[in-house]
Order: structure tokens, then C-alpha cells, then sequence
């Protein structure tokens, strides 16, 4: 099972957005060919430290009530699996708020119609990918 397949099957609520493109596109083209909002004010660029502990937290917890999905070691794994797929030394991340930080109260830019929405869009040279979710009050 490939690793966004298996994000799915475990992160089994809300709707996941998932999926690595062998082509490099612009951080514009790759928000809308997932169906994501763009005006560039939305995304902020972050460490590959702050993507990690972003994509961490949002497979481990759901963003409406902060509900456990799965354990903190799954999330991690799958974090890292998902990430592995990308030339660390070339890949830009890109999000629209700050789930990476452990606070009580996260803000964000709306990139779907969803209640709450946030995940990582990945840029490097040869391939680009996205990992959001989209969880409802």
C-alpha cells in the first residue's frame, strides 16, 4: 500500500487531500491541481522541522476537537514515510497556518470550504506533493 493510501485508511475522519506528482510545479499550480484555494498571501514557507511536526500532529489529533486519530508513533512514522519521498535538500514547505506549534488556539488561512483545513504542500526538483486535511465543527 502506497504511504497516501495508508493515510487515509488510518486518518479515519474528515477528508484527507494526499499525493506525490513526479513533475515540478509551481507552489500556485500544485495548490489548485489538489483543489486548494491559492492567492498568495494563504501559504507561508516553514522548516522541514515545522512541516514534521505539523503533518505529526494533524495525523495523530483532529482539528475541530482535538479527538486522538491514532497514536503519536503511527503519526510519526507515517510523517516521516510521507516526507522521505522528497529530496530534503531541495523540497520548500508550504502551509496555511500554525498547527505545527503545540498551542491551545491555532490560526489559519482557509484553503477549502471546510471549518478547519491545513496541511503541507511540498515543492523539490523533480516531484511535488500534498498532505491536507479538512476536519468540520
Amino acid at each position: 500500500m502506497d504511504i497516501c493510501s495508508e493515510i487515509n485508511n488510518l486518518r479515519n475522519c474528515g477528508y484527507v487531500n494526499c499525493g506525490i506528482v513526479d513533475e515540478s510545479l509551481s507552489l500556485e499550480k500544485l495548490a489548485l491541481r489538489f483543489k486548494l484555494f491559492f492567492k498568495p498571501n494563504i501559504y507561508k514557507e516553514i522548516s522541514y522541522q515545522q512541516a514534521a511536526a505539523l503533518l505529526k500532529n494533524i495525523l495523530h489529533r483532529d482539528l475541530a476537537y482535538n479527538s486522538k486519530i491514532m497514536s503519536e508513533t503511527k503519526a510519526e512514522e507515517l510523517t516521516t514515510r510521507f516526507l522521505d519521498c522528497f529530496d530534503k535538500e531541495s523540497a520548500q514547505y508550504y502551509t496555511n497556518g500554525d498547527f505545527y506549534e503545540i498551542n491551545p488556539t491555532h490560526g489559519w488561512n482557509p484553503t477549502t470550504n471546510a471549518t478547519f483545513d491545513t496541511g503541507i504542500l511540498i515543492v523539490s526538483k523533480s516531484k511535488v506533493g500534498c498532505l491536507w486535511v479538512e476536519d468540520e465543527d
